[in-house]
Order: C-alpha cells, then sequence, then structure tokens
C-alpha cells in the first residue's frame, strides 16, 4: 500500500495560492496535523488505503471485465448483459435497507473488514464459475454485502475523524476515489491486452484474492492488536 500512503502525502502537498504568509503557516500547520493524525491512527489510515485498493481493484476494474465475461465466461448476448449488469445495484438496495433496520453497532471498523472479506469472497466465486443463474445469486449476495461496507465506513470515519480535521480527510478520500478510477480502468485494459479473453475471470479472480489478504492481515493484526491493549 506506499503507493497510496505516497498518493496520500502528495495529495496534501496540493495547495491553494495564499496572498500572505499567515495563510501559508495555517495551511502548513494543517497538513502537518493531518498527517502526523493519520499517523497515529492505523485503523483510520488503513481503512482509507483499504477502501480505496477496494475502488481500484474491484469497483473501477468491474466495468470493464464485466461485458467480457458476459460474453465469453458466460456466453450470454447483450440483453443478458443489462439485465445480470443490474442484479448487483439491486443487492445494494437490500442492503441499505437491511443495515438501515439494525441497531447502530459500535465496532463499525472491524464490521467494514469483516463484511468486506466476505465481499472479496463472493467476487472470487463469481470470477470461478460460468453459470448464468449462479451469477446472478452471487452478484444480488455481493451488491448486500457491499452496501454495510459504505455505510459503516462512513459511520467510522465520521466517529473517528476530528472535527476540525474533517474537511482535509475527507477532501483526500473524495480525491483518492477520483484518482483511483482512471488507474483502475487503464491497468484492467492494460492487463486484460496480454490475456486470452476466456481467462478474464482470473483476472478478477486474481484481484478478489490480492484485497482478501490485504483485508484478512489488516483485521487480525489491528483485532489482535486492539485486545492486547484492552
Amino acid at each position: 500500500m506506499n503507493f497510496f500512503t505516497l498518493l496520500i502525502i502528495l495529495l496534501l502537498l496540493i495547495e491553494p495560492q495564499e496572498n500572505n504568509e499567515q495563510g501559508k503557516e495555517e495551511e502548513n500547520s494543517t497538513r502537518k496535523t493531518v498527517l502526523q493524525y493519520l499517523k497515529s491512527n492505523p485503523k483510520l489510515l488503513s481503512l482509507v488505503l483499504l477502501t480505496s485498493l477496494w475502488n481500484l481493484l474491484i469497483w473501477e476494474a468491474f466495468p470493464i471485465i464485466f461485458p467480457i465475461f458476459v460474453k465469453n465466461v458466460l456466453h450470454e448476448d447483450t440483453a443478458t448483459y443489462g439485465i445480470i449488469n443490474g442484479v448487483q445495484s439491486f443487492g445494494i438496495i437490500i442492503g441499505s435497507l437491511i443495515v438501515g433496520g439494525i441497531p447502530k453497532h459500535k465496532n463499525s471498523f472491524h464490521l467494514t473488514l469483516l463484511f468486506l472479506i466476505a465481499h472479496c469472497m463472493l467476487i472470487a466465486a463469481f470470477s470461478l464459475q460460468n453459470n448464468l443463474t449462479l451469477s446472478i445469486i452471487l452478484l444480488i449476495l455481493a451488491g448486500i454485502i457491499s452496501s454495510p461496507i459504505m455505510i459503516y465506513k462512513s459511520t467510522f470515519f465520521q466517529e473517528e475523524i476530528p472535527g476540525q480535521l474533517k474537511g482535509r480527510i475527507f477532501s483526500i478520500i473524495g480525491l483518492l476515489g477520483t484518482v483511483t478510477y482512471p488507474i483502475g480502468n487503464f491497468l484492467t485494459a492494460l492487463i486484460l491486452n496480454y490475456i486470452p479473453s476466456a481467462n478474464v475471470g482470473m483476472l478478477l479472480f486474481a484481484y478478489s484474492m490480492i484485497l482478501l489478504v490485504f483485508s484478512s492481515f489488516l483485521f487480525v493484526f489491528l483485532y489482535r492488536k486492539g485486545t492486547t491493549n484492552v
């Protein structure tokens, strides 16, 4: 994740032009405070980096991989592609309704990681099969699982980030989301030029496994660290 850490530092270096020295000093002080806070809060930093990696490897790659997967692995036409392309969104809606009806949980960080691990496993399972019905079921479940990831990570950010740093850190999170989109598209399109279309599912499987390993490691490491500090 060194790439994302470097990217955060570069984003912090982006600043508007100030007309006076006091403004520059305040900006430098704020930037230093943000870096120190992120460094001192491994849960926050890891979740920012991990969800950025989730966007890069899954959400930004899926729109490129999915049409090829439908055509060359599922052997379905464009009409079927249009139908199953929306089932994950349907699952997200269902997941949002379910999470909305559940009482607020105090440990949103660990829940985010657990649901992220589950989402990786579902995407990995989807990438290894070639059955239309099973594809629809797995994508609906993946959508349901991805909804609490989005909700719980936002809850964690709101609760964890101090009020005076919220603006700056949320700007970084937003910029990371913007930057990872073209990077994910470019990376996936580049790799697809070197693998057969029939093996496109293996690329999605590799992406999900990379994310699964990182998520599992962080969950075990930070969960164990949290329990030993109690």
